[in-house]
């Protein structure tokens, strides 16, 4: 699918057809492009078909829009699909992260799988869950793929779970009364920036 226009529903209807016509007698690979942001999804339509294999780049890179990511591929294979393909995940961010080094090419916060924001959560309801248990909000555990622990973000989604963990972490007991108090200050400070916080601009609101 060199000008990346197929559609998972197309490429496993192909696969299929194919693997029924030849057999076991030829090995079939399958190349997708993200054009269409189809590129994994097609990817994993092909191997769920029969494909013997397919093409991947690290972090998607390649020509326009760039090709099915291989840590995109293997991830969802073993998490969405039961498929291991005998990747040793660990090393999938480190991987990442070289390549994004000796390209220039920064790895976009949002990336899946392997984007720093993958780690990191504010708003209250999912902070609240992850402390109670972090699969609640985490679709793996970041080790998985070579990261560190999943991090809490103060800023102006955070909620009193939130602002208490953090606090507690420096030592400090929030009064329950004045929670709401300095949780609307952390939330406007927040805003003010456009960005998150951190805990020692918590610790001064509460000086």
């Amino acid at each position: 699918d060199t000008v990346g226009l197929w559609d998972p529903w197309s490429v496993e209807l192909v696969l299929r057809e194919l693997r029924d016509e030849v057999g076991n007698a030829i090995e079939l690979g399958f190349h997708a492009h993200n054009d269409l942001g189809l590129a994994t999804a097609n990817a994993l339509a092909a191997l769920r078909a029969g494909a013997d294999c397919v093409d991947v780049t690290v972090s998607g890179l390649g020509e326009r829009a760039g090709n099915a990511a291989l840590e995109e591929v293997v991830m969802a294979s073993s998490l969405a699909s039961g498929i291991d393909l005998g990747i040793i995940t660990q090393r999938l961010a480190p991987l990442c992260d070289l390549v994004a080094n000796a390209s220039g090419r920064a790895i976009p916060a949002g990336k899946p799988i392997v984007g720093a924001n993958m780690n990191r959560h504010e708003s209250g309801i999912h902070v609240h869950g992850m402390l109670q248990d972090p699969q609640t909000y985490q679709p793996f555990d970041p080790a998985q793929v070579g990261r560190g622990p999943w991090e809490l973000v103060l800023g102006k989604h955070s909620g009193s779970a939130a602002l208490r963990h953090s606090l507690s972490q420096q030592g400090l007991d929030l009064n329950p009364q004045e929670t709401p108090h300095i949780l609307a200050k952390l939330r406007k400070l927040a805003e003010q920036r456009g960005g998150p916080i951190t805990v020692q601009d918590v610790k001064l609101m509460c000086g």
